[in-house]
């Protein structure tokens, strides 16, 4: 059993490399240990998408043609799935990524029965698709059965990478396929959101 006085990051420090995969389906598995998960989504979050869509850009555009189109956003790491439903009741189309079976049962659990809890924030944009993916974050496989090409996601909320052993931003880039620019949102605290854009800095996040 995994002591739940124990901090997620110092278990996760004995999974060295690409191991840290089974460190956290391990987690999520037994079950024991998930005092990171609140149940809720990050206020912080829910207040950056409020009052920084001057920043962030709104969640759907228009082509050239005049069809619109919604951005997407991807939460790696996504736990039950909470924050990829916040995402998408703004009006993106969201994706969560986890590595535990386990955990992607959570998620579709938590969509069926909470979607009142995400309504949709503004009836002219309406809701954005909901997608839930199992995989290894740095491993583009995921990508792949998902159908995405370069230049993915416009938008990454990180609590994934800031909770593993420092890891060079230059292979999360490489990791994830991002557009140019893409927006990240990662959590310093529960109630405390930094952001900025993502670059192939190899300073460690």
């Amino acid at each position: 059993m995994v002591d739940p006085r124990e901090s997620v990051p110092r278990f996760l420090a004995q999974y060295k490399g690409n191991t840290y995969v089974e460190g956290w389906a391990k987690l999520w598995d037994r079950g024991d240990c998930l005092n990171w998960d609140k149940g809720f989504p990050n206020p912080a979050l829910e207040d950056t998408l409020t009052e920084r869509q001057s920043i962030l850009g709104a969640p759907t555009f228009k082509d050239g043609n005049g069809n619109r189109h919604r951005r997407r956003a991807l939460v790696p790491g996504c736990g039950r799935g909470v924050d990829v439903l916040l995402l998408a009741s703004f009006g993106y189309d969201a994706y969560g990524l986890e590595c535990s079976h386990s955990a992607i049962e959570a998620c579709n659990a938590e969509e069926a029965g909470t979607k009142a809890t995400y309504p949709i924030r503004d009836p002219s944009v309406g809701r954005g698709s909901i997608t839930f993916i199992q995989g290894d974050f740095f491993d583009d496989a995921w990508l792949e059965k998902l159908g995405l090409q370069q230049n993915a996601f416009d938008l990454v909320y990180d609590h994934l990478v800031r909770a593993l052993p420092c890891i060079p931003m230059i292979i999360w880039t490489g990791a994830v396929v991002l557009t140019d620019p893409t927006v990240l949102l990662r959590v310093k605290s529960f109630s405390s959101i930094q952001m900025g854009l993502a670059t192939d800095s190899a300073s460690c996040l």
